[in-house]
């Protein structure tokens, strides 16, 4: 950013260089590089369709794992790898976990 303001007040890319204390090179790769690189396109999961059944199950049986709902998934027509759904439930656990630490915390303060 310093080195777009220097070069817009006129300054080499040399006298830039020296006075950020990089290379010239590294001035010149700075400024010709593209103004913003384009984001990571966003797509559905194959998961999307499953969630709400997923957590309608862990909020009614917190002892129910992924190993327990793959199989009832596949008769909904899962037909994806197990990965998706354990990393899926796992941020789910953790999310819920957190808000259980917090409620504790908030009843021990009573």
């Amino acid at each position: 950013m310093k080195a777009e303001i220097l070069r817009a007040q006129g300054k080499k890319q040399r006298e830039i260089a020296e006075l950020l204390g990089v290379s010239d090179r590294t001035v010149r790769t700075y400024l010709n590089r593209p103004e913003k690189r384009p984001s990571k396109r966003l797509r559905a999961s194959k998961l999307d369709p499953y969630r709400g059944f997923i957590d309608a199950t862990l909020g009614n049986d917190p002892a129910c794992n992924h190993e327990v709902l793959i199989p009832r998934l596949k008769n909904m027509g899962y037909d994806r790898r197990i990965s998706l759904l354990r990393d899926y439930a796992a941020a789910i656990g953790v999310v819920k976990g957190l808000a259980l630490q917090a409620m504790k915390a908030e009843a021990k303060k009573e």
